[in-house]
Order: structure tokens, then sequence, then C-alpha cells
């Protein structure tokens, strides 16, 4: 669940836009939910993992050692974890960079 403070929202600088391309729900407590075409405000560009996020990624590595065609997708998932954070309205929280096309 994203965090709400009115105050907290005001006081932060904006440092790019980003458009969703895909709905995201949110996995874990501080994701930032979104829908297709929504408008993002980042606030800041990160690195995030979280514990089943790295839990997903172990899974797929160990997998790809039984199948190759796997190992892409491990590939893919390391390469790709950006992490964002965002305002969609009143709500701060963090989202797949890959979801988002920045403006």
């Amino acid at each position: 669940m994203p965090s709400s403070d009115t105050s907290e929202v005001r006081n932060i600088q904006v440092i790019a836009r980003a458009q969703a391309m895909f709905d995201f729900a949110g996995e874990d407590e501080g994701d930032l939910p979104f829908k297709v075409g929504d408008i993002l405000n980042v606030i800041e560009f990160c690195k995030f993992f979280s514990v089943s996020r790295l839990l997903f990624n172990v899974i797929v590595a160990v997998s790809s050692l039984f199948s190759p065609t796997h190992t892409l997708s491990y590939i893919n998932v390391i390469v790709n974890n950006d992490w964002w954070r965002g305002i969609l309205g009143k709500d701060i929280g963090i989202f797949p960079a890959a979801y988002v096309q920045q403006l």
C-alpha cells in the first residue's frame, strides 16, 4: 500500500514524469499501483529488491540450471531490476521502471 501523507507529497521535488505502459497492481507494501496511461511523477531512480523479488530471482536462477531456455529470463530479471519512486495523485510508492515510459 502506498503512502498518502499529503504534506509529504507537497514537499517533494519531481525529477521526471513517466506514462504507464502496463497495469501494475503492486505486490508488496510500499508499491505504487497504477493503470495503463496514468502519468506518474518520478521522485527517485533507485534499485530496489524486496525479499519476495529476491526469492523469485533465486527460483528463476535455479530453474535455469535445468532448462537453458530460462537463462534468458533470468538475465532479463537481473538487468531490469530498476525500480523508481514516484507519486500518483496523493500516493507515493515504488514501481518497476520497465512498466513505464519516461516522458
